[in-house]
């Protein structure tokens, strides 16, 4: 399949819509301005599902399933907590169970973009301790 790409040329300042989402062109001419309800991530910020294979990375899918499509937030919310209970439950580090309180009340709030961005620090504490039990066992 070939890969389609539309090339639009923009001034700085000047707007278009793209799928509803209203998008500027900055005054540098070098990146874009969007309406902050447009769910927009970088490819640094996704994740597939095949790749949510620890307790921090699943509740990350989640949040970003609720994130890019709103009307999957009543099927995910279940088992986003139920994730969320058993990482409570696994852990006692004091950070940890902070990071999980404010994921919880950013999306009880409805800031689901800040909810990401306070799992995806919990996702890279989760990695360097990963690295360091492995390296202990190998060590």
């Amino acid at each position: 399949m070939t890969e389609q790409i539309k090339t639009i040329p923009l001034r700085p300042g000047q707007k278009l819509v793209i799928n509803g989402a209203v998008v500027r062109m900055g005054s540098d001419g070098s990146s874009l301005e969007l309406d902050l309800k447009t769910p927009v991530l970088t490819e640094d910020e996704l994740l597939s599902e095949d790749e949510a294979t620890t307790p921090a990375t699943r509740i990350y899918f989640l949040l970003l399933v609720m994130y890019l499509d709103p009307s999957s937030y009543d099927a995910t919310y279940l088992p986003f907590m139920d994730r969320m209970i058993e990482l409570l439950q696994a852990t006692t580090i004091r950070e940890v169970r902070e990071n999980l309180r404010i994921i919880m009340q950013c999306v009880e709030a409805g800031r689901q973009y800040e909810a990401l961005q306070a799992c995806r620090a919990l996702v890279l504490f989760e990695k360097e301790v990963l690295a360091i039990a492995e390296a202990a066992r190998a060590g």
